[in-house]
């Protein structure tokens, strides 16, 4: 239903439906954990295909793009063996499973490191997200 959403707002010519229902949809990714296990990865996977979003994405804590250095900086903090669990546990919505994320990137958003990447099983697009303090 949320990627049904998705795809409505992107079928719009104005942002107008996006702007209405921005905060609804980003309350409803930071409560996906409590909905299951890969649900949480579905959606802002959906979320961050949205077409208005980085039209109209805020910086996080004064942070602008040209600082997505620091996503990496802050992934290397992280324990090696942390590391390694976190990307080959990455959700991918084509596989229906868990899956080892390859050929990734990392950005910061409000959510933490965003790292996006393919599927090493299928190729398709997968996003993990990790939750930084």
């Amino acid at each position: 239903m949320f990627d049904s959403v998705v795809k409505m707002l992107n079928k719009e010519d104005k942002p107008d439906l996006f702007l209405e229902y921005r905060v609804e949809l980003e309350n409803l990714i930071s409560r996906a954990d409590d909905f299951g296990w890969g649900i949480r990865d579905s959606f802002d996977e959906s979320y961050l295909n949205l077409k208005w979003l980085e039209e109209y994405e805020e910086p996080v804590d004064g942070k602008s793009a040209e600082e997505d250095e620091t996503a990496e900086e802050k992934w290397l903090k992280i324990h090696q063996d942390s590391r390694e669990k976190i990307l080959k546990n990455v959700w991918c919505v084509a596989c229906r499973d868990a899956a080892t994320i390859v050929d990734y990137h990392f950005t910061y958003d409000s959510f933490g490191i965003v790292l996006e990447g393919k599927c090493r099983n299928c190729g398709h697009d997968v996003v993990r997200i990790v939750e930084m303090d």
